[in-house]
């Protein structure tokens, strides 16, 4: 009976041995079995603790995968070691307290499983993390009594089958801990003393990072051996225990032997919410066939330092809107990502950076920016630039936001458009201040150089001839592999105004005064003078004058408007001439009774104007009176010196010899009324008739002939 105890508990210190290779965990409702397991397939039966005959029923695994548990607790009661512990596929499967020196099994409530600190209170617990109050000594390596050494245990433990257990078929994996070197190479598993062999998988970690900064990147250094002289192949990873749990943060393989090897294991802590100025575990994991061995060190984040990054969203806003970016309340709107090192993306607060001339930010079409602010819970502030386009209602689109374009529309007349020197593509391009943009989503665009803009002039007229006046559509096109942006630029022609001076010039080539017209017409033009109801009473008017036309315009009939001021001239020969003599010079009915008789004022039908176009008239004129026909009656009788003419206070006699009766010394241009100055008094100017009363007068009508003559100069 003493034999087989000892036996099955020396079994059951191999079960704890091997259960320190796996996390603590809990799980499902204990359940409880008969005291009995298979080792592998090979047959052979083992009891756990006392038999039900010696104490009652022990917590089991019926499993053939193998031994796999983990001590959770060790509690020392006096002299006694009591170890709490789970199976590692099932956590809730077993859970029960052992004391060495009393074999009796003690179990725990479900309560006492899951809260250890609602066991009794006579149970004065020390907490043993990794192992290391493992040290129970229950004999020594050559007897048969339950010794394990668990304190110097270190690496996993293979029992290899031989002839001492000939049941054992299977390479069996006890456990895997943590603690220094293993004290010797024999273990008892049973009375018999099989000659185990204990090997193990030996890792250590060398360097690493005692602090971090929250979501960075650092190195683990170790190195690792195998039981074993060839190269195999060694998993190493690594995780951490965070808040959410455990998070596997790099993985690796290494080629080993039974010499250690230098590892190195890059850590990203990016993607893990971990909290500053705290400590985190960080397990380094080798695996070598079912061999592992694990190695904890502890990191401790820094205080978050590090603003919180994003990338801004291309805005596209009307030209002045500031109230698209002061009135936003959601400042998120205006970003593609943001996120923080540390704090949750919910809890970051996101608002428009202060300390920014949005006016002047939107004041000019094209590329610009402003900044959302984002902080932290740690008070840390980023910037971030968000891309803007200023836009207005001449401003296209690619279809995909990509490129802009902008230009103006064209307004020219039409000379200045004949009159164009450049190529009309390079003309229009400057003229309608063409603007192509390259924007970019995330990122303030550039503005390009118009040069790259195709302009299709295919629809203009030619510029070497004065085009009509109209609105031609002029297409700009950007085009890129996947993009194209198209402009259409309306140029208007319009008609150019202009005025046609006809001038009437003298023999002297002065411009006649009070005789030029002037026509509104526009370029392009073609005019026909002598349809020209102006120009044609202004000559009527100007060989009324007293003027011949020497020499027309050679284009009368076609003058082409080609400019927008023009000036054709007439030229004129100017005269010296009587353009109005008195038909009739009527003196009324005399009575004669031996007495003299004088007519002051006779009546005439038309004045007597003389007329002088020539451009010298400085030098004067001179007008001649002669009596061509004397005065006589019907009988043929003559009343003989009875004409007169009077000039300042002088009279004279008319008689058939030309007598100067006017001069004309002032030199003035156009036409004199002579006979508006004849007076109808006695002592005025004028022709008179005077009868003495010593002359023989017949009686009778009498009628006689004045000719009258105008000469150039003074006499």
């Amino acid at each position: 009976m003493n034999k087989l105890y000892k036996s099955l508990f020396s079994v059951l210190i191999l079960v704890i041995t091997s259960y320190f290779c796996t996390t603590v965990m809990y799980g499902a409702e204990p359940q409880w079995s008969t005291a009995k397991f298979e080792v592998f397939n090979a047959g052979y039966t083992a009891y756990m603790g006392l038999p039900e005959s010696e104490g009652g029923k022990i917590p089991i695994v019926t499993q053939s995968t193998g031994f796999k548990w983990q001590a959770l607790q060790v509690s020392q009661i006096g002299n006694n070691k009591i170890y709490i512990l789970s199976y590692e596929e099932d956590p809730g499967r077993l859970l029960y307290a052992l004391d060495k020196d009393t074999p009796v099994a003690k179990y725990l409530t479900e309560d006492q499983a899951r809260d250890l600190s609602k066991l009794p209170s006579d149970f004065l617990w020390k907490i043993s993390i990794d192992g290391n109050d493992f040290g129970a000594n229950y004999g020594t390596i050559t007897n048969v009594k339950y010794n394990v050494g668990l304190s110097t245990f270190k690496g996993g433990v293979y029992i290899r089958p031989n002839e001492y257990i000939p049941p054992i078929s299977h390479v069996r994996l006890l456990s895997m801990f943590e603690g220094a070197s293993y004290a010797g190479r024999r273990i008892s598993y049973r009375n018999e003393e099989p000659n185990a062999e204990v090997i193990f998988l030996d890792m250590n970690i060398t360097t690493y990072p005692s602090k971090i900064n929250i979501g960075s990147s650092f190195k683990i250094n170790g190195n690792v051996k195998v039981p074993v002289t060839n190269s195999s192949i060694v998993n190493i990873s690594a995780e951490i225990e965070t808040e959410e749990g455990l998070k596997n943060v790099a993985e690796i393989t290494k080629n080993a032997n039974n010499t250690l090897s230098n590892f190195e294991l890059d850590i990203n802590t990016k993607n893990l919410k971990l909290l500053p100025e705290k400590t985190y575990k960080l397990n380094v994991t080798a695996k070598w066939g079912q061999l592992s061995s694990k190695r904890t060190v502890q990191l401790v984040t820094n205080k978050d330092t590090e603003a919180p990054k994003g990338i801004g969203k291309l805005q596209i806003i009307n030209l002045g809107d500031k109230n698209f970016i002061a009135n936003e309340t959601d400042y998120t709107k205006f970003l593609q990502e943001y996120s923080d090192n540390v704090t949750s993306t919910e809890k970051l607060k996101v608002y428009l950076a202060p300390n920014q001339d949005l006016e002047s930010l939107v004041r000019n079409v094209g590329v610009s920016k402003f900044y959302v602010a984002i902080a932290d819970e740690a008070g840390n502030v980023g910037n971030i630039e968000v891309p803007l386009f200023i836009k207005d209602d001449k401003v296209v689109f690619s279809s995909q936001n990509n490129f802009a374009l902008r230009s103006n529309d064209i307004y020219i007349n039409s000379l200045n458009y004949h009159q164009i020197e450049t190529e009309l593509s390079n003309f229009v391009r400057s003229k309608s201040e063409v603007k192509l943009w390259k924007l970019l989503p995330n990122q303030q665009g550039s503005l390009l150089d118009s040069n790259l803009v195709n302009i299709n002039i295919t629809n203009l007229p030619d510029k070497q001839i004065i085009p009509k006046s109209g609105d031609y559509i002029v297409p700009a096109t950007y085009n890129v592999t996947g993009s194209t942006v198209t402009k259409n630029i309306k140029v208007s022609i319009a008609d150019t105004p202009s005025v046609l001076n006809v001038q009437f010039i003298n023999e002297a080539n002065q411009v006649l005064q009070g005789y030029s017209v002037i026509i509104n017409t526009k370029v392009g033009d073609t005019l026909n003078l002598t349809r020209n109801t102006a120009v044609q009473t202004q000559l009527r008017k100007i060989t009324n004058a007293g003027y011949e036309i020497a020499k027309r315009p050679a284009n009368e009939t076609a003058v082409n408007i080609n400019n927008t001021t023009l000036t054709v001239q007439y030229k004129l020969q100017g005269v010296l001439s009587l353009t109005s003599v008195p038909s009739s010079i009527d003196f009324g009915s005399l009575t004669y009774n031996a007495t003299t008789k004088r007519v002051e004022d006779p009546v005439i039908d038309k004045h007597l104007i003389v007329t002088d176009t020539r451009a010298d008239v400085a030098n004067g004129w001179g007008l001649t009176a002669t009596l061509t026909t004397p005065m006589k009656n019907g009988n043929g009788q003559e009343l003989v010196n009875a004409l007169r003419y009077v000039t300042g206070g002088k009279e004279i006699i008319l008689n058939n010899n030309a007598q100067v009766v006017y001069i004309n010394s002032k030199g003035t241009a156009g036409s004199l009324d002579v006979s508006d100055n004849w007076g109808k008094t006695a002592n005025t100017d004028g022709i008179k008739l005077q009868i003495n009363s010593s002359d023989t007068v017949y009686t009778g009508n009498y009628v006689g002939v004045i000719t009258w003559k105008v000469m150039a100069g003074q006499p």
